[in-house]
């Protein structure tokens, strides 16, 4: 049983699934409520780990890596990274009920056409955190209702 599934366990709320799609708590609701109730070492470690230390700096614009180590020992990170890190934790929690986390690495740093070919890491770093992630959790919630955004 998936961590993310035995959250759910925990909350004693019944997941959707396809032989269940009536149920009110979906896995973008259980990711969102873990992504804000875990401490924000152990989201750094499992974001570190799912996406590699390449990928979870360059989400978070660091020029040194060093810093990731820092922040897992406990030293204060800016709150904005910390926000940035734990929506994509959100983000990759929700999708994990569907796909690995390579395949959502993969969707991260891929050029997508519902984004105007950005890469998703792209667009939330640099673009506006709050504007970003209305995008990012449209397109995630679309691809977790089996649609694919930009097609008809």
């Amino acid at each position: 049983m998936t961590e993310l599934n035995q959250l759910v366990k925990h909350f004693c709320f019944e997941q959707r699934t396809p032989e269940n799609p009536e149920s009110s708590v979906t896995f973008d609701t259980v990711a969102y409520r873990q992504s804000i109730s875990l401490p924000r070492e152990e989201i750094l470690r499992q974001v570190t780990r799912m996406l590699s230390p390449q990928v979870t700096s360059a989400l978070l614009d660091l020029h040194d890596r060093r810093s990731l180590s820092r922040w897992q020992r406990g030293i204060s990170m800016p709150p904005h990274l910390e926000s940035r890190l734990r929506f994509v934790f959100h983000l990759g929690s929700a999708l994990e009920g569907h796909a690995p986390w390579l395949i959502f690495s993969a969707w991260l740093v891929a050029p997508n056409p519902a984004l105007n070919d950005l890469a998703p890491l792209i667009v939330l770093r640099d673009t506006d955190f709050y504007s970003a992630g209305t995008r990012l959790l449209s397109l995630m919630r679309s691809l977790l209702d089996g649609q694919i955004p930009g097609q008809r």
